[in-house]
């Protein structure tokens, strides 16, 4: 009898032990595990990207630099400019001062230019045109740009309506030259369509000669399309 007490109370001591190492074990287990978990959320939270404060209403939201380069760059080395336009389109040089954005198909003789937006340089062409102030000489030439005749309609520019300051990132000199623009029909039931007519204008002039940039619209370009690229004009 005593015999078997003492058996069942070493088994039952035996019993106790097993199960306080089990615990013990389990308690070391679950410590590790906790660690290796706290030490991977650390891990995770420094890799992540920082938080973005919530743009306040009404303020500029920046763009980073990658998504606003889709464009092409035109330089112009006779007078020493360069400028970004839209990658969809192309540009056509005819010549030192003349160029057009636009959409070009086929080649040589049947080679055709849908233009967007014109870019003119229009240099001094005597002693009384770099004499003149800048106002009169952009008004001057720019209102011959306007000006024109063919298929029984004439178009021209008579008055300047304003021309203010633009802003240009690169210290450029710009302005914003709106024309009052008529649109006469010939014929027996002669019309007179008055609109407006918008011109960018960046002076690149140097060493004392005097000579500026025209951007406008043509075709179905649009206004803006014609300030995106005057904006980006620079030295």
């Amino acid at each position: 009898m005593t015999h078997h007490f003492f058996h069942h109370r070493s088994r039952m001591l035996t019993l106790g032990i097993i199960i306080i190492i089990i615990l013990g074990a389990l308690a070391i287990y679950q410590r590790i595990v906790i660690t290796a978990l706290s030490k991977e959320l650390h891990e995770m939270r420094s890799k992540s990207p920082a938080a973005v404060t919530p743009a306040t209403p009404g303020s500029p939201i920046s763009t980073p630099a990658e998504a606003t380069k889709d464009v092409a760059i035109f330089s112009n080395a006779t007078y020493n400019f360069s400028l970004a336009y839209p990658k969809q389109y192309q540009i056509k040089e005819y010549n030192a001062t003349t160029a057009t954005i636009g959409y070009i198909t086929g080649s040589g003789d049947l080679e055709n230019v849908a233009g967007k937006t014109n870019v003119i340089v229009v240099p001094a062409k005597n002693a009384a045109d770099s004499s003149s102030k800048l106002q009169d000489f952009i008004f001057k030439n720019v209102k011959l740009l306007c000006d024109a005749d063919g298929g029984g309609v004439s178009l021209s520019c008579p008055r300047q309506k304003n021309l203010t300051p633009m802003k240009l990132a690169s210290g450029l000199a710009g302005y914003v030259l709106t024309l009052e623009q008529e649109e006469k029909t010939i014929g027996p039931e002669a019309s007179i369509t008055k609109t407006e007519a918008v011109f960018f204008i960046t002076d690149i002039s140097s060493n004392n000669k005097r000579a500026i940039l025209v951007t406008y619209p043509v075709g179905d370009g649009t206004i803006e399309l014609a300030r995106q690229v005057a904006e980006t004009i620079k030295r």
